[in-house]
């Protein structure tokens, strides 16, 4: 079972457990030594962004969460609810980049909705009533956990290590079996660019595609590559981050079957405008769009409070409805004090789930 922490990226602190377990398997990438001080306990602490430890990226994330996700009670989600992604602190490098056209798509924006959540979220009841629009979820582990039997369930294999390989299988199997006939997704390791989350090299990782997710491509199952930050420059283990971890990874697995890619997003915290963020981000689902899959982003999110967030929103969530290159889509997360509030839906929630 995993302890949980309160990390402060910037914006509002996220909750993401730690086990002493590390994220291990094919890991080629060395260890990093966070300089942030974290103490473990079964109550939240608040821990301080470690100093950037790369040039360019400041995104450096170590943001500890690693594998653990309880797995024994159905619960286990926990894990990561990664958010490393605070190395995604990207800052906004949008010069020259062409952003996509907006075109309709081909599958209703019903469909491509979802939500992040983790055994820190409350009953996903709470959201029963908004299946107009947001249809499906996912939480970093292989089994549901409280997601409502009526949306769709998406697993992920969060990382080699044991405690997410050890129930894969049966987990894929028992989502087959739920599925019936219907397509099935699984997506593959989050945030291996990050050290602090699955932490792989493209290679690595490519192999590891092979072994584990590459099996389950057969009948109406389809595979989504690893998730990867909006980090950029190499991380702390010398891996490239972001999108150049991306293509990497495409190079090294081009015979994988592979029929998604997956991204991250979070928006500056120093003072950018909401403008910039909206562009920032356009241009990164163009960079992903650009590897010629189609482009789910299952983590993004403004920083700022709830105001800024939902103007954000408000730009952000037709455009993505809109765009035929993006399938699917998750803001970053169902959990208290951002989608969630008490026992309900937040403002910010209801904006997500009614716009």
């Amino acid at each position: 079972m995993a302890d949980w922490t309160t990390v402060n990226y910037g914006g509002q602190p996220t909750s993401t457990p730690t086990s002493t377990a590390q994220v291990g398997g094919n890991q080629q990438a060395a260890s990093v030594t966070s300089t942030s001080t974290v103490t473990i306990t079964p109550s939240p602490v608040v821990v301080q962004p470690a100093a950037a430890q790369n040039n360019a990226a400041q995104n450096n994330n170590n943001a500890q969460q690693g594998s653990q996700n309880n797995q024994g009670s159905q619960n286990n989600q926990g894990s990561q609810n990664n958010n490393g992604n605070n190395n995604n602190n990207n800052n906004n490098n949008n010069g020259g980049n062409t952003t996509p056209q907006t075109t309709p798509s081909n599958s209703s924006p019903g469909t491509k909705r979802g939500l992040a959540y983790d055994n820190t979220s409350p009953n996903m009841n709470i959201f029963s009533q908004y299946q107009n629009k947001l249809s499906w979820g996912y939480n970093w582990v292989s089994s549901r956990g409280s997601l409502p039997t009526s949306m769709e369930y998406i697993p992920m294999l969060h990382s080699t290590d044991g405690t997410f390989t050890g129930p894969w299988s049966s987990d894929v199997d028992a989502a087959k079996s739920a599925a019936g006939g219907n397509t099935l997704y699984l997506m593959s390791f989050n945030e291996p660019d990050q050290t602090g989350q699955s932490n792989m090299s493209p290679g690595a990782a490519a192999a590891a595609f092979g072994q584990y997710m590459s099996p389950h491509a057969a009948g109406n199952v389809k595979l989504g590559a690893p998730s990867v930050s909006n980090g950029v420059g190499n991380n702390g283990a010398g891996n490239p981050m972001g999108i150049d971890w991306l293509k990497s990874f495409m190079g090294s697995c081009s015979s994988c079957p592979i029929d998604f890619v997956n991204i991250h997003w979070y928006g500056c915290d120093n003072g950018c405008s909401i403008d910039d963020d909206v562009k920032d981000f356009q241009s990164q689902v163009g960079k992903a769009s650009a590897i010629g899959k189609p482009v789910w982003v299952t983590e993004f999110g403004a920083k700022g409070d709830a105001d800024r967030q939902e103007q954000f929103m408000g730009q952000i969530l037709p455009w993505l409805d809109g765009h035929a290159g993006v399938e699917r889509y998750s803001y970053f997360m169902a959990k208290e004090g951002i989608l969630t509030q008490g026992n309900g839906v937040s403002g910010l929630g209801q904006k997500y789930a009614t716009s």
